[in-house]
């Protein structure tokens, strides 16, 4: 009896280890890019006054701005509807001029004919009003619609809240709207270093 019941706490234990570890194992994966989680865009204010040899390019709707972008180096197609952007730092605006997000990229696209940007080899976005930060290595969108597309592996980061892992994120512009899809997980803790950490799995 005394064996049987050794067996039984032998189990539970293996048990509660499996799942420490694969809550572990969660936050190890997270923690493996932890740069993309940290380490912010230029702020706008830092985007919009970059001079040197950056090209400044901007888009207005009605003399209000919607983007603000900043670039090494913009090689136009032959048809100037499509440009190759090396070195990527922008400000996207809201409809009342405010700050919605900045992002940096080290390469994108730009399609001129629908305004939309495809950012590739590892994007940042910060949100200095949701304080949401978003690392991905390809993310894309246009100023026409409100959905911005992350794929490839997307990292969310929002101060409040904790950290999210998924293979692909689609949110609306203002951050409203967040949906993940494929393996997605998150670490709820936010700021606070007592605070309990869960892992919780995710829509999709």
């Amino acid at each position: 009896m005394r064996l049987q019941k050794l067996g039984i706490v032998f189990v539970l234990l293996l048990i509660a280890a499996a799942g420490t570890g694969a809550f572990f194992y969660t936050q190890y994966q997270l923690r493996g890019h932890q740069e993309y989680l940290t380490r912010r865009p230029p702020s706008a204010k830092d985007i919009e006054n970059a001079k040197g040899q950056m090209l400044t390019l901007t888009e207005s709707h009605g003399g209000e701005r919607k983007w603000v972008l900043k670039v090494k180096q913009l090689q136009y197609g032959g048809s100037n509807n499509v440009a190759q952007l090396t070195q990527v730092q922008g400000v996207m605006y809201d409809d009342k001029q405010k700050v919605q997000f900045t992002f940096d990229s080290p390469s994108g696209t730009f399609y001129k004919s629908d305004s939309r940007f495809i950012l590739t080899q590892g994007v940042r976005m910060f949100s200095p009003d949701v304080k949401v930060l978003i690392a991905s290595p390809q993310m894309e969108w246009s100023s026409k619609a409100s959905v911005i597309t992350a794929t490839g592996g997307v990292m969310m980061s929002k101060e409040d809240f904790g950290t999210s892992k998924a293979d692909k994120a689609l949110f609306s512009m203002d951050f409203t709207k967040i949906q993940f899809v494929g393996g997605a997980t998150s670490v709820i803790g936010g700021q606070d270093k007592n605070a309990k950490k869960t892992q919780v799995g995710l829509s999709g």
